[in-house]
C-alpha cells in the first residue's frame, strides 16, 4: 500500500478542522487500496471525518470542503462525513467503508476512539455483505450508463468499482472480514471456481489498464448515437465485448456464491437490454443488486424495467 505523506495529512486535516471544528470526534485518512488493480485509482485518498452528529447544513460544508480539496495541486482526495453512532455500529457489523477506515486508515484525531474500535473488532453481517453486493451492481449499471454518454474513462472506473465490490462481498461472505485486495479475496474461493475467477480477473484487469484503451473505445463508438447502437458497437469489438461481459460474469459468480441463485445469462441480459433500448433517443440506466433478484430500470421517454431472472 502506498503511503500518505505528512504534508498531505496536515493539509487535509486543517481543511477538515476549518469546516467542522468542535463537532469532530475523529479523523482518519486512508486509501481504498482494494482498487489498486486499476492504475488511475492508486493515488486516490479519502478523508474520513467522524462527527458527534450530522444535521443537513453539514452537507453544505462537506460540499464546500470538497470543492476546496479539488483545487489542491497533485492531491486526488475526497472527504466524507460520518455520524459517530452510526459509524460505530456499521464498523462492528463489518460494513464498508467503515471497516477499511478503522483497519487500514492513518489516524489523525480521535486515536483512542479508533483503537477502541480495533480492539473490539468486527464481523461482517449478512446486511453488510448484501450492501456490498448492491454496490457492485450499482457500479456496473453506472458503467453501462456512462457508455450511453460516451464517457469511456468513467466506464473503466465504474467497471473497476464493480469488480472491487464484487470481490469484497465474496470475501465478506466467506471470511466474515474485508480483504486487502481482490487477489486476497480470490484466494478464498474453492479451487475449481478460483481458477475460473482468477482467469476472468486477470483478463479484465489487464484490459482496463491497457494504454490508450479509452481512446480506442471512443473511436469504436464514434458512429453510434442511439443507446442500443452504442452497446451493439462495443459488443462487436473484441475489447469492448470483454469490457461488458467479464465484469457481468464476476457479478454472476458473486450472486450465485452468496445467495445460491443464478442471475440472467450475459447473452439474455444484453439481448433484452438492447431490445428495450431500441429506438429510444436517450435513456438512463439504474441497476440494483438487491434480493430477491437484481433489477434494471431504464429511464427515458418510456420507463421500462426487467429483472435479471435466470
Amino acid at each position: 500500500m502506498l503511503g500518505i505523506g505528512d504534508y498531505v495529512k496536515k493539509v487535509l486535516t486543517n481543511y477538515a478542522r476549518r469546516y467542522f471544528g468542535e463537532d469532530i470526534v475523529a479523523i482518519s485518512i486512508w486509501r481504498p487500496s482494494y482498487f489498486d488493480f486499476y492504475a488511475p485509482l492508486r493515488r486516490r485518498i479519502k478523508l474520513a471525518i467522524i462527527l458527534r452528529g450530522i444535521d443537513p447544513d453539514m452537507f453544505i460544508n462537506l460540499s464546500d470542503l470538497n470543492l476546496d480539496i479539488q483545487k489542491l495541486p497533485d492531491i486526488d482526495a475526497q472527504a466524507e462525513i460520518f455520524d459517530i453512532s452510526e459509524f460505530t455500529t456499521r464498523f462492528t457489523e463489518g460494513f464498508i467503508p467503515e471497516t477499511y477506515i478503522v483497519e487500514y486508515g492513518q489516524f489523525v484525531d480521535g486515536i483512542d476512539y479508533y483503537f477502541e474500535l480495533k480492539k473490539s473488532g468486527y464481523r461482517c453481517s449478512d446486511s453488510a455483505v448484501a450492501e456490498t453486493v448492491d454496490r457492485a451492481f450499482i457500479a456496473y449499471g453506472m458503467a453501462l450508463n456512462e457508455i450511453l454518454g460516451k464517457n469511456i474513462n468513467l466506464v473503466l472506473e465504474n467497471v473497476a468499482y464493480s469488480v472491487g465490490y464484487s470481490m469484497i462481498a465474496l470475501y465478506q461472505h466467506i471470511k466474515g472480514a474485508v480483504p486487502r485486495s481482490i487477489w486476497d479475496a480470490a484466494d478464498t474461493i474453492p479451487a475449481k471456481e478460483k481458477d475460473v475467477l482468477i482467469n476472468i480477473l486477470s483478463r479484465l484487469t489487464g484490459l482496463i489498464n491497457k494504454e490508450d484503451l479509452a481512446e480506442y473505445l471512443e473511436n469504436v463508438v464514434t458512429g453510434a448515437s442511439y443507446p442500443d447502437e452504442l452497446l451493439i458497437s462495443l459488443l462487436q469489438d473484441d475489447f469492448g465485448r470483454d469490457l461488458l461481459i467479464l465484469p457481468y460474469q464476476i457479478l454472476g459468480i458473486c450472486w450465485e456464491r452468496i445467495f445460491r441463485k443464478k442471475i440472467m445469462t450475459i447473452e439474455n441480459f444484453f439481448y433484452k437490454l438492447i431490445r428495450e433500448l431500441k429506438d429510444l433517443p436517450y435513456s438512463r440506466l439504474e441497476l440494483r443488486g438487491t434480493r430477491p433478484i437484481p433489477i434494471l430500470r431504464i429511464r427515458g421517454p418510456i420507463m421500462r424495467s426487467f429483472e435479471l431472472k435466470h
